[in-house]
């Protein structure tokens, strides 16, 4: 088990094993940001993956990120057209070719 400080408040969060981290937002925080962790041991990021635009009023239709099996896409939930649908995003090599998150 390892213990990682996130720089901003975030409901929920999960990792591939110990080279990916997702959270979802909270507060001023609206997208999907991610992390990856460098040859150093360090997690660079966080990057903006994508706008979640979720309402959060029901968990029925809160993000709850998750990635497959193989750590190359990321499925979560959002209702931003009124509904709760599920959205799988393809996840890039290097997260560094995402924008940088800043709150």
């Amino acid at each position: 088990m390892e213990e990682t400080e996130f720089g901003f408040d975030t409901w929920h969060c999960c990792a591939d094993g110990f080279g990916h981290v997702v959270v979802d937002g909270k507060g001023p925080v609206k997208t999907i940001s991610v992390w990856q962790r460098g040859a150093d041991g360090r997690y660079d990021g966080p990057y903006m993956l994508c706008e979640l635009r979720c309402s959060f009023h029901s968990q029925k239709v809160h993000a709850h990120p998750r990635f497959d099996p193989e750590g190359r896409r990321l499925l979560f939930t959002s209702d931003k057209n009124g509904y709760g649908n599920l959205y799988l995003v393809r996840l890039p090599e290097d997260f560094a070719a995402l924008p940088p998150l800043s709150v």
